[in-house]
């Protein structure tokens, strides 16, 4: 007698919703939970994709709406000024407010992910301004970007062992920013030599002092934000 072919079952999620529909196929059943897990996990991809989306336009639009957003940092790229669990406050601003030293959010494309880096430099081109920006544990500048893509500024730092939130906007922060951009272009110089020993010694060497610079500048910025709090 002929052995009869497997059914399979192939499923597919449509929001919440799971639709069973069948079919005789000479593979074994084995695969269709396979196959079922490839489209839930096609499905769910989407799904994340859309939410991901959805919450760049509520972000983008708040901020269009002159609204403060506070955003949580994720990576490491600048420690010592910014670490994982550290908030900013960002708010909307054009191009021209922009000094060297301030901290930005920048978008470089659509699927990228917001930066949050210092203001090292601008370049002025036929066709328009360039703004160079890098992390402060970063060697390497960011590509160069225009106003479209710039988000916002971070106005202050709430830390996680700090009392009171870090102001950005006074005098004494923009000007040990204007400190670090210095110390910041040094570094990316120092990146930009040919390979070889000259190039390490400088790369080491720019590190240390950028990384001195950010943890003395921190510390003088907690240290004012401290004395205001208790007075």
């Amino acid at each position: 007698m002929p052995v009869p072919h497997p059914r399979i079952e192939f499923v597919t999620v449509i929001g919440q919703r799971s639709f069973l529909g069948s079919r005789r196929s000479s593979v074994s059943g084995r695969r269709s939970s396979v196959v079922g897990r490839v489209f839930q996990t096609h499905q769910r991809n989407r799904m994340n994709t859309w939410v991901a989306n959805v919450t760049d336009e509520l972000i983008d639009a708040r901020l269009r709406a002159g609204d403060v957003v506070r955003f949580t940092i994720t990576t490491a790229s600048m420690q010592p000024t910014l670490a994982p669990g550290d908030q900013v406050s960002v708010r909307r601003a054009r191009a021209t407010e922009l000094r060297a030293g301030d901290i930005v959010i920048i978008k470089l494309n659509a699927d990228a992910a917001r930066l949050a880096h210092r203001l090292i430099a601008r370049r002025v081109a036929e066709d328009g301004v360039r703004f160079v920006t890098k992390g402060d544990n970063c060697a390497a500048p960011d590509p160069l970007w225009t106003e479209s893509q710039l988000c916002g500024i971070v106005t202050a730092v709430w830390r996680q062992d700090a009392r009171a939130p870090t102001d950005l906007r006074s005098t004494r922060a923009r000007w040990l920013g204007m400190l670090l951009a210095f110390v910041s272009r040094v570094q990316a110089r120092a990146f930009a030599l040919p390979p070889g020993g000259l190039r390490r010694a400088a790369l080491k060497a720019s590190w240390i002092l950028m990384q001195s610079s950010a943890r003395t500048a921190q510390a003088l910025t907690q240290g004012r934000e401290r004395r205001t709090n208790d007075e």
